[in-house]
C-alpha cells in the first residue's frame, strides 16, 4: 500500500524496521514492500526538490534579467557582484530559497531510513543463516544421539550374548 510522501514521515516506518526472530518469514514477506514503500516516497521527494531546484534557477536567471534590463533602462552601471546582492535580497529569491531548503531536508530525510532498510535485509539474511545452522545441528545432535542409542544397544546386546555364551560353556 504506497503512501503520499506529504502524509506519512519516516519515523512512521520504524516499527517495520524491527525483526521478530521467531517470525521471520513475515519480516522477509514484507521486506521487499517495506523497500519499495519507502523508495517510492523517496523518488517522489526527490523530484519534488529537483522540480523546486529548477523553479529556484529560472527565478534566478529571471530576477538576473530584470536587474540588467533596468540598468540598461536607466543608463545605470551595474556590476556582477551587485547583481549577485540583489539577487539573493530579492524576496522572491528568499521565499523560494526557502521552499527549496525544505524540500531538500524532506528528501534528505529519508536517507538514514533507506539505509536502515538496507542493513535490515542483511540481517535477515544473517538471521536465516543463523536459524538454519541451529536446525542444522539439531538435526545432527538428533542424528548423533540416534546412533549413540544404537551403540549403547548394540554394546548391550553383544555383552549380553557374551554372558549367555558364557554361561552356556560352563554347563
Amino acid at each position: 500500500m504506497a503512501k503520499d510522501a506529504d502524509q506519512v514521515s519516516p519515523q512512521d516506518f520504524h516499527d517495520r524496521l524491527l525483526i521478530d526472530r521467531s517470525d521471520l518469514e513475515s519480516a522477509l514477506e514484507d521486506h521487499p514492500t517495506l523497500v519499495l514503500e519507502v523508495g517510492d516516497i523517496q523518488a517522489e521527494l526527490v523530484a519534488e526538490r529537483d522540480t523546486v531546484k529548477m523553479e529556484l534557477d529560472k527565478l534566478e536567471a529571471a530576477i538576473d534579467k530584470e536587474l540588467r534590463a533596468d540598468a540598461v533602462k536607466h543608463e545605470e552601471k551595474i556590476t556582477e557582484k551587485s547583481i549577485a546582492n540583489s539577487i539573493i535580497g530579492d524576496n522572491r529569491m528568499q521565499a523560494m530559497q526557502r521552499k527549496f531548503l525544505k524540500a531538500k531536508a524532506d528528501a534528505d530525510a529519508w536517507g538514514p531510513l533507506r539505509e536502515a532498510i538496507h542493513q535490515r535485509g542483511y540481517a535477515l539474511r544473517s538471521l536465516v543463516d543463523i536459524e538454519l545452522r541451529k536446525l542444522n545441528i539439531e538435526a545432527d545432535n538428533s542424528a548423533f544421539s540416534r546412533k549413540a542409542t544404537e551403540a549403547r544397544q548394540t554394546r548391550g546386546e553383544i555383552a549380553g550374548n557374551k554372558a549367555r555364551a558364557g554361561v552356556e560353556r560352563r554347563r
